[in-house]
């Protein structure tokens, strides 16, 4: 096995689903699809054999196939004659039995070809997702100098490092003077791990670090995840990190700070993030409906264990609304306290800096106002 492959992890788009009993189906709606009857019972049917062969844990695998097939026996689906009431009928059974995030049962109005799960996508269809990410700017919505020097990166998304790495370097380019850093995450749903990986690697120094394993059930395989051997530009060891959360953080995002928290290279500032860890494919059932199985488990190298139905647990817990303010405030004051030590920021000294203690003054009245209603 090679020490430090790329790791990506695989993003999935999620959609809110309503926990109903699986008797009760909801209407059709405007962007809803009629289901018959050979329809039905070929998702129903799908539904069972890809969760039983390719779920993660066979032992679960075998329980949630049972669940469903139970349910088709006892005729619960057979009011189910919308693809949304379907779904969430389905995806409900699935999760009564596993409260996997990532698994659900899922459709589009829009056809989709079926395909090998091994086919490469088309020239066309990477550049229309090469053109979505960049209208993007490949998930780096802002990045600013707090007062205070504190570096303030806003991160919505984990991009393919091969496609975002300029833009990524461009951002940890212009942090490089701070005297610490806040990396948002409360709107980051996740993404490719090989850039949660690449971004890791500017706060570490020296040789790679092993940052977690994730075990494929379908291929039998382990993969290792390490920071990267290199990185553009200079490392920020010896600087705070803060990483904000919110209800919002999942999947690769809470890789991200779940590896960095463990490292002991991170505090993890706001609530505790979703709670997605499983990797997942989207399996086909036809042009319409896709089952989406956990197929994959990760274990960090510090823990031993993963996020998957507890999410990241921050170190310093406060209202969503409040994240930035609280981290901003405590960077501020960590800066302080390293001055006063003579160590550590750019100016260190002992003399004391106005514009800091302004600073500071500013971010305690922001930490102890109440936010808008």
């Amino acid at each position: 096995m090679k020490s430090a492959p790329c790791l990506a992890i695989a993003s999935i788009l999620f959609v809110l689903l309503c926990s109903i009993r699986p008797a009760l189906c909801p209407a059709q709606e405007a962007d809803d699809l009629p289901v018959a009857a050979s329809v039905r019972a070929a998702v129903v049917d799908s539904t069972i054999r890809f969760v039983r062969e390719s779920y993660f844990d066979s032992l679960l695998g075998a329980r949630l196939s049972d669940a469903v097939r139970r349910a088709r026996d006892a005729k619960r689906f057979e009011r189910c004659v919308t693809a949304s009431a379907l779904c969430e009928s389905l995806t409900a059974t699935l999760r009564r039995v596993v409260p996997d995030k990532h698994l659900k049962v899922d459709y589009t109005v829009r056809p989709r070809p079926m395909e090998p799960a091994t086919r490469a996508p088309s020239v066309e269809e990477t550049a229309r997702q090469d053109d979505q990410s960049r209208r993007r700017n490949f998930g780096f919505e802002r990045v600013e100098r707090l007062p205070g020097n504190v570096g303030y990166l806003n991160l919505r998304r984990f991009e393919r490092p091969w496609l975002a790495g300029e833009t990524a370097a461009a951002a940890m380019a212009f942090l490089a003077n701070t005297d610490a850093v806040i990396i948002d995450l409360r709107g980051n749903g996740g993404g490719y791990g090989d850039m949660a990986n690449f971004l890791a690697t500017y706060f570490f120094d020296g040789e790679p670090v092993h940052l977690r394993d994730v075990h494929d059930r379908p291929s039998g395989s382990m993969l290792q995840a390490w920071t990267m051997p290199y990185a553009p530009g200079p490392r920020f060891t010896g600087k705070e990190l803060y990483l904000l959360t919110g209800k919002r953080t999942f999947s690769a995002a809470e890789a991200f700070a779940y590896g960095l928290k463990n490292q002991g290279r991170a505090k993890i500032v706001g609530v505790t993030t979703r709670g997605g860890a499983h990797p997942t494919s989207a399996m086909q059932v036809n042009e319409h409906f896709a089952v989406f199985v956990p197929h994959a488990h990760v274990v960090d190298a510090v823990s031993g264990d993963d996020w998957e139905g507890k999410g990241v647990t921050p170190d310093v817990e406060t209202e969503e609304e409040k994240a930035l303010a609280v981290a901003h405030l405590a960077a501020l004051r960590g800066i302080q306290e390293r001055r006063r030590a003579g160590g550590g920021g750019t100016g260190a000294d002992a003399t004391p800096d106005p514009d800091l203690t302004s600073a500071i003054e500013e971010a305690t009245r922001a930490v102890e106002t109440p936010p808008a209603k």
